[in-house]
């Protein structure tokens, strides 16, 4: 709202609206649509992990005047174009390597599979190590006796039922996990009251990156 409010009532030209309040502005969602672009670059053939960390981190620059969700929005980036593009699905070691990779490069802890739910604020320096020990805990490293539509289902309840700021961690760690299983449960998709809607976005957003 600091962008909308600085090129509405500021008339300020676009490319000088991102501000930042040092309070709503350091925070995971602003990891929500870098995601979505990191995954624009990671589904098209020619994209590379570079590209992938860059429009990530851009994207967020585009409303979001923070370093901090900068470089993390490039560290993610890189960490999705990486899950969707492994080769080897079965090698227990590679999730766990990407995780702890990202969490060396911003600084943060290293993921724990068997951490005990975190209840976090928004902020990026808590809320984003507390998103990738779930990460940890419901990867197909971890979860080999579960099918992919009992793990993708029991990360993001269990995400639900931690409480705090829960909502976009949710989109981060659906992204996650959708990447790591072949199925998502079909109650999490024709069982929302907008399916078809959203169905069409998503077919929208497959067909841009033909």
């Amino acid at each position: 709202r600091m962008f909308f409010v600085n090129l509405v009532f500021g008339k300020k030209n676009p490319k000088d609206c991102p501000d930042n309040d040092h309070h709503n502005v350091d925070a995971i969602d602003g990891l929500v649509l870098p995601t979505i672009c990191a995954l624009a670059v990671a589904g098209r053939a020619d994209g590379t992990v570079e590209e992938a960390s860059r429009a990530a981190s851009e994207c967020a620059a585009v409303t979001r005047k923070s370093n901090i969700l900068a470089k993390a929005s490039a560290a993610w980036g890189s960490y999705l174009y990486k899950s969707l593009r492994q080769e080897d699905d079965n090698d227990k070691n590679t999730q766990s390597s990407f995780l702890s990779s990202l969490s060396r490069e911003l600084g943060f802890r290293k993921p724990r599979s068997n951490a005990p739910d975190e209840i976090t604020a928004c902020y990026i320096d808590s809320s984003m190590p507390a998103l990738l020990d779930s990460i940890a805990r419901f990867s197909s490293t971890t979860n080999n006796d579960d099918d992919g539509d009992d793990v993708v289902w029991k990360g993001l309840l269990q995400n639900a039922n931690t409480g705090g700021e829960n909502v976009h961690r949710a989109s981060c760690l659906g992204a996650a996990l959708g990447l790591q299983h072949e199925s998502v449960p079909s109650k999490m998709k024709d069982g929302l009251y907008q399916s078809q809607e959203i169905q069409n976005e998503i077919n929208s957003f497959l067909a841009s990156l033909q």
